[in-house]
Protein backbone atom coordinates (compact mmCIF):
# COMPACT_ATOMS: atom_id res chain seq x y z
CA UNK A 1 0.00 0.00 0.00
CA UNK A 2 1.18 3.17 -1.04
CA UNK A 3 2.79 5.91 1.68
CA UNK A 4 0.93 8.87 2.15
CA UNK A 5 1.66 11.90 4.39
CA UNK A 6 -1.12 12.11 7.20
CA UNK A 7 -0.22 11.87 11.24
CA UNK A 8 -1.07 8.17 11.42
CA UNK A 9 1.55 7.40 8.64
CA UNK A 10 4.63 9.30 11.18
CA UNK A 11 3.35 6.61 13.67
CA UNK A 12 3.88 3.55 11.34
CA UNK A 13 7.00 4.97 9.91
CA UNK A 14 8.62 5.40 13.34
CA UNK A 15 7.93 1.12 13.97
CA UNK A 16 9.47 0.53 10.89
CA UNK A 17 12.30 3.12 11.67
CA UNK A 18 12.58 1.30 15.07
CA UNK A 19 12.47 -2.25 12.83
CA UNK A 20 15.57 -0.77 10.77
CA UNK A 21 17.63 0.19 13.88
CA UNK A 22 17.16 -3.22 15.50
CA UNK A 23 15.38 -1.53 18.42
CA UNK A 24 12.77 -4.49 17.92
CA UNK A 25 11.30 -4.23 21.61
CA UNK A 26 10.72 -0.14 20.76
CA UNK A 27 8.34 -1.58 17.49
CA UNK A 28 6.83 -4.11 19.27
CA UNK A 29 4.98 -1.64 21.93
CA UNK A 30 4.68 1.37 19.32
CA UNK A 31 2.62 -1.59 16.92
CA UNK A 32 0.43 -3.14 19.76
CA UNK A 33 -1.02 0.31 19.89
CA UNK A 34 -2.15 0.97 16.74
CA UNK A 35 -5.00 -0.26 17.33
CA UNK A 36 -5.63 2.08 20.13
CA UNK A 37 -4.71 4.73 18.14
CA UNK A 38 -7.14 3.66 15.06
CA UNK A 39 -10.12 3.06 17.21
CA UNK A 40 -9.77 6.27 19.02
CA UNK A 41 -9.73 7.85 16.21
CA UNK A 42 -12.65 6.64 15.11
CA UNK A 43 -14.33 7.53 18.14
CA UNK A 44 -16.40 10.77 19.11
CA UNK A 45 -14.77 11.19 22.33
CA UNK A 46 -11.01 10.11 20.91
CA UNK A 47 -11.17 7.31 23.90
CA UNK A 48 -10.06 3.63 23.02
CA UNK A 49 -10.49 1.26 25.99
CA UNK A 50 -10.96 -2.71 25.90
CA UNK A 51 -14.10 -2.93 23.72
CA UNK A 52 -13.01 -0.55 21.36
CA UNK A 53 -9.08 -1.88 20.82
CA UNK A 54 -10.92 -5.82 20.43
CA UNK A 55 -13.34 -4.23 17.79
CA UNK A 56 -10.79 -2.89 15.73
CA UNK A 57 -8.66 -6.08 16.07
CA UNK A 58 -11.27 -7.58 15.13
CA UNK A 59 -12.23 -6.01 12.15
CA UNK A 60 -9.03 -5.27 10.54
CA UNK A 61 -6.59 -7.62 12.15
CA UNK A 62 -8.02 -11.01 13.45
CA UNK A 63 -7.77 -12.41 9.73
CA UNK A 64 -3.59 -11.94 9.83
CA UNK A 65 -3.76 -13.69 12.83
CA UNK A 66 -5.84 -16.82 12.77
CA UNK A 67 -4.23 -18.36 16.25
CA UNK A 68 -4.85 -15.24 18.22
CA UNK A 69 -8.29 -13.88 19.50
CA UNK A 70 -9.38 -10.07 20.26
CA UNK A 71 -9.09 -11.41 23.91
CA UNK A 72 -5.44 -12.64 23.27
CA UNK A 73 -4.49 -9.09 21.01
CA UNK A 74 -5.88 -6.90 23.92
CA UNK A 75 -3.61 -8.97 26.55
CA UNK A 76 -0.84 -8.75 24.27
CA UNK A 77 -0.92 -5.50 23.95
CA UNK A 78 -1.60 -5.30 27.80
CA UNK A 79 1.46 -7.01 28.93
CA UNK A 80 3.74 -5.79 26.44
CA UNK A 81 3.13 -2.46 27.05
CA UNK A 82 2.29 -2.34 30.48
CA UNK A 83 4.16 -5.03 32.26
CA UNK A 84 7.24 -6.27 29.98
CA UNK A 85 5.73 -9.34 29.98
CA UNK A 86 4.54 -11.94 27.18
CA UNK A 87 2.24 -14.52 29.17
CA UNK A 88 -1.06 -13.84 28.02
CA UNK A 89 -3.51 -13.94 30.87
CA UNK A 90 -6.84 -15.55 29.43
CA UNK A 91 -9.91 -15.27 31.21
CA UNK A 92 -10.81 -18.53 32.54
CA UNK A 93 -8.38 -20.77 30.48
CA UNK A 94 -4.94 -21.40 29.56
CA UNK A 95 -2.60 -18.79 29.78
CA UNK A 96 -0.02 -19.25 26.65
CA UNK A 97 3.18 -17.65 26.01
CA UNK A 98 3.97 -15.17 22.75
CA UNK A 99 7.36 -15.60 21.37
CA UNK A 100 8.53 -13.08 18.33
CA UNK A 101 11.30 -14.35 16.74
CA UNK A 102 13.60 -11.58 15.40
CA UNK A 103 15.68 -11.45 11.82
CA UNK A 104 19.13 -13.23 10.90
CA UNK A 105 17.13 -16.60 11.45
CA UNK A 106 14.72 -18.75 10.36
CA UNK A 107 11.48 -17.00 9.92
CA UNK A 108 8.29 -18.53 11.57
CA UNK A 109 5.36 -16.68 11.23
CA UNK A 110 1.64 -17.29 12.70
CA UNK A 111 2.40 -20.60 14.65
CA UNK A 112 0.91 -22.50 17.83
CA UNK A 113 3.03 -25.00 19.66
CA UNK A 114 0.16 -26.56 21.84
CA UNK A 115 3.00 -28.34 23.94
CA UNK A 116 6.36 -27.03 24.67
CA UNK A 117 8.54 -27.39 28.27
CA UNK A 118 6.72 -23.61 28.69
CA UNK A 119 3.24 -24.67 27.99
CA UNK A 120 1.03 -23.56 25.03
CA UNK A 121 3.48 -20.87 22.84
CA UNK A 122 1.74 -18.18 20.45
CA UNK A 123 5.02 -17.71 17.62
CA UNK A 124 5.57 -14.64 15.17
CA UNK A 125 7.99 -13.10 13.44
CA UNK A 126 8.11 -9.84 14.87
CA UNK A 127 8.89 -7.90 11.53
CA UNK A 128 6.57 -9.62 9.89
CA UNK A 129 3.95 -8.67 12.86
CA UNK A 130 4.97 -5.42 12.98
CA UNK A 131 4.17 -5.16 9.11
CA UNK A 132 0.66 -6.60 9.51
CA UNK A 133 -0.43 -4.29 11.69
CA UNK A 134 1.01 -0.87 9.89
CA UNK A 135 -0.64 -2.42 6.80
CA UNK A 136 -3.67 -3.15 8.17
CA UNK A 137 -3.44 0.28 9.56
CA UNK A 138 -2.63 1.78 6.28
CA UNK A 139 -6.02 -0.07 4.82
CA UNK A 140 -8.41 1.32 7.45
CA UNK A 141 -6.78 5.03 6.83
CA UNK A 142 -7.87 4.52 3.14
CA UNK A 143 -10.77 3.60 4.41
CA UNK A 144 -11.94 6.31 6.59
CA UNK A 145 -9.89 8.82 5.05
CA UNK A 146 -13.27 10.74 4.55
CA UNK A 147 -15.10 9.70 8.02
CA UNK A 148 -15.51 13.17 9.66
CA UNK A 149 -14.81 11.86 12.60
CA UNK A 150 -11.67 10.63 11.73
CA UNK A 151 -10.56 14.13 10.21
CA UNK A 152 -11.95 15.59 13.68
CA UNK A 153 -9.61 13.95 15.70
CA UNK A 154 -5.99 14.09 13.74
CA UNK A 155 -5.16 17.30 14.27
CA UNK A 156 -4.80 15.66 18.23
CA UNK A 157 -2.67 12.78 17.79
CA UNK A 158 0.56 12.57 18.27
CA UNK A 159 3.35 13.42 16.25
CA UNK A 160 6.56 14.80 15.41
CA UNK A 161 5.80 18.39 14.35
CA UNK A 162 9.41 20.15 13.12
CA UNK A 163 8.75 23.94 13.71
CA UNK A 164 7.22 23.40 17.05
CA UNK A 165 3.32 23.82 17.87
CA UNK A 166 1.52 25.90 20.45
CA UNK A 167 3.92 28.21 22.34
CA UNK A 168 7.11 26.59 21.38
CA UNK A 169 7.84 28.04 18.28
CA UNK A 170 10.87 27.63 16.38
CA UNK A 171 11.75 23.81 17.92
CA UNK A 172 10.79 20.43 16.93
CA UNK A 173 8.53 18.80 19.64
CA UNK A 174 6.50 15.92 19.46
CA UNK A 175 3.22 17.51 20.35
Amino acid sequence: MQKSNHPLETTLREIESAIDAGLYYAALIVALTVPDICAALEDERAYSGREEYKNWYRENLAGRFPYMSDDAAYSLRCGVVHKGNLRLKMKGGESPRVIFTLPGGVTVHNMVIEKSPIGKVLQFDLVQFCEDVIEAARAWYVRKVDDPIVQANLPDLLQLRPRGFGPVVGLPVIA
